[in-house]
């Protein structure tokens, strides 16, 4: 059996053993959802609710530091380095970002 078939036997019946990709991005797919839901919860964080609308604003101010601060422009790759939690998914903490021409660094 190929290894990544191996979890098969254990997997739940009723769910999908593959993904399709959407055609769509996750961006639009967020802008979407602000435009259709701005008031409803997109994450829950210890008890702090962010609406979707929330979220697409933090998101962009993040898209926005990166252009303004950093100097990544469209096409860049960029790695942001920061803990896997719903603070950091958006910019609600700046986390460090590393464009892949140039190095730079944000502290709080």
């Amino acid at each position: 059996m190929p290894a990544f078939t191996r979890h098969y036997p254990h997997w739940p019946p009723s769910a999908p053993k593959s993904l399709t990709v959407p055609h769509t991005g996750i961006h639009f797919n967020l802008e979407v959802s602000a435009w259709r839901y701005p008031q409803k919860t997109a994450t829950t964080y210890y008890g702090g609710l962010l609406s979707y609308a929330r979220l697409a604003q933090e998101v962009d101010a993040l898209a926005g530091f990166l252009q303004q601060r950093c100097g990544v422009a469209r096409g860049d790759r960029v790695l942001l380095y920061a803990q896997n939690s719903p603070p950091s998914s958006s910019s609600a903490t700046t986390p460090s970002c590393v464009p892949m021409r140039s190095w730079c660094r944000s502290t709080p």
